[in-house]
């Protein structure tokens, strides 16, 4: 699979979630984040609800687990759409990947350790009932944001980079901002304010959660 900034995503088969969702909604281009925060939460949910482990969020797309005291990646999003000369969205694909049955040993290195539902319970999971439980949320989600309820504030709520010493890289510029990420907007962008005081909006980016001192 595909990740972020041309990153890919491995996994052997027969073993993770790996799929992609096609979405066709009537929002203008900048809603286009909304379906991000949803199927994120929408497996944070399901996951919890088959297996009891706690999923979290880092900004942007990241799904992280916490092993002793640390974040583990266990799975991401990425999300490709096209944006009519109006403004509004002709269609987005959303792709998703979870680590679920591989073994400790056979995961892939990463900036962020990888994880898996496995390696966390030391049990096999099963995928089709994880899939069965996201695509039902992810469902009545998008029903709800589509009746005109933001999924934001569920979304803001599962985000462990909020309240956290942060460098921010610009995507191509290498450019980097140092300060607090506070909150995000409406459309899910992150708010962070620079240690001059400054308040930045952060669109995109890779996000490095800094080790208080």
């Amino acid at each position: 699979g595909k990740g972020r900034l041309q990153r890919r995503w491995e996994a052997p088969a027969g073993s993770s979630l790996l799929l992609s969702l096609l979405f066709k909604p009537d929002w203008p281009a900048e809603q286009a984040n909304w379906l991000t925060m949803i199927a994120s939460v929408a497996m944070a949910e399901a996951v919890a609800e088959e297996t009891a482990v706690p999923v979290r969020i880092k900004w942007p797309n990241d799904l992280v687990i916490k092993v002793e005291n640390v974040w583990h990646k266990v799975g991401g999003l990425l999300l490709e759409g096209d944006v009519g000369v109006d403004g509004r969205i002709r269609s987005v694909v959303l792709g998703i990947g979870l680590n679920v049955n591989i073994p400790a040993e056979q995961l892939p290195t990463g900036e962020t350790p990888p994880t898996s539902l496995l390696a966390v319970l030391g049990r096999l999971v099963s995928r089709r009932a994880l899939l069965v439980d996201f695509l039902q949320r992810v469902e009545v989600g998008v029903d709800t944001a589509v009746a005109g309820q933001s999924p934001q504030a569920a979304w803001q709520e599962r985000l462990i980079t909020l309240g956290q010493p942060v460098q921010v890289t610009h995507t191509g510029t290498n450019q980097a901002i140092v300060g607090m990420a506070e909150s995000t907007d409406a459309f899910g962008h992150l708010l962070v304010r620079d240690e001059t005081g400054k308040l930045h909006t952060v669109t995109a980016g890779d996000v490095t959660l800094r080790v208080k001192t």
